[in-house]
């Protein structure tokens, strides 16, 4: 079994009377956080920051790395090969009049900043859910 290693982040911004997070339309289809392999000599974090910037036009410098949140394991087919995937998860702070644009080409083609209490029913993937929930505990808490 093939292993991949591969870091993303929870973008969040506070706005005057909501939180919103931010998602990407991803290459499947699906609603995710932005998240991709990390390159050798990179730390999680650079990685984190990095792939942000790649699928969704925000600048590092717009982006303040609260904590790390978890790791997310899981294990998928592609091309008849097993994988064996590990993805670090970050909390981010976005400044709050970025603007995040699609980056078709990383195969990105849509964003959105969707309000916090909306953010669990909206988010695609289930077994991502416990890191978003993580998430949103910290910010809510943060107030």
């Amino acid at each position: 079994m093939k292993s991949e290693y591969s870091a993303g982040g929870v973008v969040y911004r506070r706005l005057k009377n909501k939180i919103q997070i931010l998602f990407i339309l991803d290459p499947y289809g699906e609603w995710a956080f932005p998240k991709g392999h990390i390159e050798e000599g990179e730390s999680t974090r650079e990685t984190t920051l990095r792939e942000i910037e790649e699928e969704t036009g925000i600048p590092s410098s717009d982006l303040t790395v609260i904590k790390g949140l978890d790791k997310l394991e899981y294990q998928f087919t592609f091309d008849d090969q097993e994988i064996h995937k590990l993805v670090h998860f970050y909390l981010l702070e976005a400044d709050p009049e970025v603007k995040a644009r699609p980056q078709p080409e990383e195969k990105i083609t849509a964003v959105k900043w969707v309000d916090i209490e909306k953010a669990v029913e909206f988010s695609s993937y289930k077994n991502a859910q416990g890191i978003l929930e993580k998430a949103i505990e910290i910010i809510t808490k943060s107030k």
